[in-house]
């Protein structure tokens, strides 16, 4: 009689290198059209409201008041439209983790690599680095537009001025620690994603 043979997801999982996990899950979410539609909301959002910003305010300085004037932060402004930004980054952190459950491909991801955790890591580092790249170019652009616009009377700002390059940095940084956030809570187990997130049992083949 022809002994049975068991292959244990484990050792498929064996094979797969976090770099190639980290591929495939790049492949994933630029070939979704809700990353693009995202990533182009955030952007016309915080280059938008900086243009305004730097539009108007030179118009308007006349209007400020002697403590307005004073305390004017010509910094703080051009990186208003990153609050947004946030907001949108969040929900694509949200969207990056629930969308292969709403579309039923969790369970074909989990058949190829049986390891939870590596996809949710390889999910994570592929967000962080593009969340990252976009934050910094979208806040170093907010500034520079910004600055360019703003014309006397009104102040400006530029970045070999004492806190002003620390304040553009940690503005695009905030963007990967919220996405990353909103990853965790959507990665938590809950109810209706256990049986999703359930490790397929080994199969044995029949003789």
């Amino acid at each position: 009689m022809t002994s049975a043979a068991f292959v244990s997801p484990s050792s498929t999982s064996e094979h797969y290198r976090f770099s190639s996990v980290m591929g495939a899950e790049w492949i994933r979410m630029r070939s979704v059209r809700s990353t693009a539609w995202t990533l182009t909301a955030m952007t016309v959002l915080t280059l938008g409201i900086a243009i305004i910003a730097g539009a108007t305010i030179p118009g308007q300085w006349h209007t400020f008041t002697a403590n307005q004037q004073t305390t004017f932060d010509p910094t703080s402004i051009s990186l208003k439209g990153l609050l947004f930004g946030r907001l949108v980054i969040a929900v694509l952190g949200v969207m990056l983790m629930s969308a292969e459950y709403g579309t039923g491909t969790i369970r074909a991801t989990l058949a190829a690599i049986p390891n939870r955790p590596l996809i949710v890591a390889a999910k994570a580092a592929v967000f962080t680095i593009i969340a990252a790249i976009v934050g910094q170019i979208l806040s170093f652009g907010a500034f520079l537009i910004t600055q360019a616009l703003l014309s006397n009377p009104a102040l400006h700002a530029s970045l070999n001025q004492p806190g002003v390059l620390r304040a553009v940095v940690g503005s695009g940084l905030i963007l990967p620690v919220l996405g990353l956030f909103a990853i965790t809570l959507e990665a938590l187990p809950h109810p209706s994603a256990t049986q999703s997130w359930t490790v397929y049992p080994s199969r044995s083949a029949t003789p």
